[in-house]
């Protein structure tokens, strides 16, 4: 039982802010690939209403043409993420 007890207390330090804030960011400027379709709106709603800012990170958005275009941009480091 103290086994579980320090599991669960653990991953709940973890999961806090708390722990957020100890970890330096490995850089603050991303670019973020998308394709224009309803399944990029979280980006969007983030990039819109500063949630990316109020974090530390600033964000540039770039539409992609396809999926090719975009996974190739995530290989070959010219994109952070889509």
């Amino acid at each position: 039982m103290n086994s579980l007890k320090w599991l669960l207390t653990s991953t709940a330090f973890l999961a806090s802010p708390v722990a957020a804030e100890m970890l330096d960011l490995e850089k603050d400027e991303l670019t973020f690939g998308f394709i224009k379709l309803t399944d990029m709106a979280p980006l969007a709603v983030a990039y819109e209403n500063g949630y990316f800012e109020d974090e530390g990170l600033f964000v540039t958005l770039q539409a992609q043409a396809n999926w090719k275009v975009l996974l190739d941009g995530v290989i070959g480091g010219q994109l952070d993420g889509a």
